[in-house]
């Protein structure tokens, strides 16, 4: 079952309103564009929360970046108490998950000073809080999986009894793929709304038994502990997972392979795609190798479309799409297990074979009306 709920702060528990403050501070449209582009969101903002440099260095260095503004970022930083709000429920919402019999911790990028002031005088729900780790600490800032891990094994925390919210979606994947439940945070009201949902839900992890090991997959059975306590066992197959590609040439045609598939006991039309060759390997290495390997192309422009699941009811395998553009052509590469024909054909007929049920692979179905969504008429002269 979940045994912690764990939070970040920002946007989560407490407003960020900067732009807000700047404008409280009669500061003209051109300098809240430019101060929120080039110092608050920003990437030299990660300055602040790793804690590595001084904080009045890093302010410093914003003066210099846009000397023209230099009062402007002196008065923002004198009034940055200011920054932030609690948001209503906030103390609420912790109370009663301690009530429920919840442990409840923070796991928030923020600076020192900034910090060591707002949970003074705007953080009204310190007192509830059974731990924290926030980023110059240990100065390290998410979606970094050390500052997770950090936060697990400081507090012998389990990631599979855990629940993590954030209001930035790399944040939440990242704990994800640690083995967290996660909740993307749109508006609180909606979180509060999805962990209860989550809370009433889902089930967890109380045992694995390996049955069977191969090259490519792994059958086991997994005990699983229900919300009311019960519990159920379910066979489940663990695979590397891979990626995948569409290629899509100037003229508007598309690339895919034909092959025997013994699971249909037919021959299929589906993307290029294949297994990773080691835990960790980076999607588009794999994307680019398998595109070349099968059909002997090369991608100058390889775009990331999405992540899915083949068969989430009972398999683990993540396959990440990719679309290729600008196509060098050369020689392909197969194993020798390998019969693959290449098919050409406009994106038009492609996409047609997938609404008559000719083409039926999730992921070749899952790129190819992707790609007709995102671009619609312009499949031949967009450039992605």
């Amino acid at each position: 079952m979940i045994r912690n709920i764990i939070l970040d702060i920002g946007m989560v528990l407490i407003d960020f309103h900067w732009e807000k403050l700047m404008r409280s501070l009669q500061f003209s449209d051109e300098a809240v564009q430019v101060l929120g582009e080039k110092m608050i969101l920003s990437p030299d903002w990660n300055a602040f929360d790793l804690g590595v440099l001084p904080e009045e260095q890093i302010i410093e260095e914003f003066k210099e970046k846009i000397p023209e503004y230099r009062d402007e970022i002196d008065l923002f930083f004198a009034n940055i108490e200011n920054v932030v709000t609690s948001f209503p429920r906030s103390r609420e919402w912790i109370t009663n998950l301690k009530e429920q019999g919840y442990q409840v911790y923070l796991l928030s990028n923020y600076p020192k000073n900034i910090f060591e002031l707002h949970r003074k005088t705007k953080f009204d729900f310190m007192d509830l809080i059974d731990g924290a780790v926030i980023s110059f600490q240990i100065q390290c800032t998410k979606p970094d999986a050390d500052i997770y891990e950090y936060l697990l094994q400081k507090y012998n925390l389990k990631a599979s009894e855990s629940v993590f919210l954030d209001d930035r979606l790399p944040n939440v994947l990242a704990a994800r793929k640690l083995g967290m439940q996660g909740i993307h945070v749109l508006t609180q009201e909606q979180a509060i709304e999805d962990l209860d949902s989550l809370l009433k839900l889902c089930f967890t992890k109380h045992g694995y038994e390996s049955i069977y090991q191969s090259r490519v997959m792994e059958l086991g059975r997994e005990r699983l502990v229900l919300p009311n306590g019960g519990e159920v066992v379910y066979d489940i197959v663990k695979q590397k997972g891979g990626a995948s590609v569409l290629p899509l040439d100037d003229d508007g045609n598309v690339y895919l392979v034909k092959q025997y598939r013994n699971t249909l006991n037919r021959v299929n039309l589906e993307l290029p795609a294949g297994c990773y060759d080691y835990p960790g390997e980076p999607p588009e290495i794999c994307a680019r190798r398998e595109l070349q390997e099968e059909l002997g192309i090369v991608a100058g422009q390889l775009t990331y479309f999405t992540e899915i699941i083949t068969d989430i009811g009972i398999s683990d395998e993540k396959v990440t799409i990719f679309y290729a553009r600008d196509l060098e052509f050369g020689e392909r590469h197969l194993d020798p297990d390998e019969f693959i024909d290449i098919v050409k054909m406009p994106f038009e007929q492609a996409l047609s074979l997938v609404m008559t049920g000719e083409i039926v692979d999730a992921k070749t179905v899952v790129a190819i009306l992707g790609y007709d969504k995102m671009f619609g008429n312009n499949k031949e002269t967009t450039s992605i």
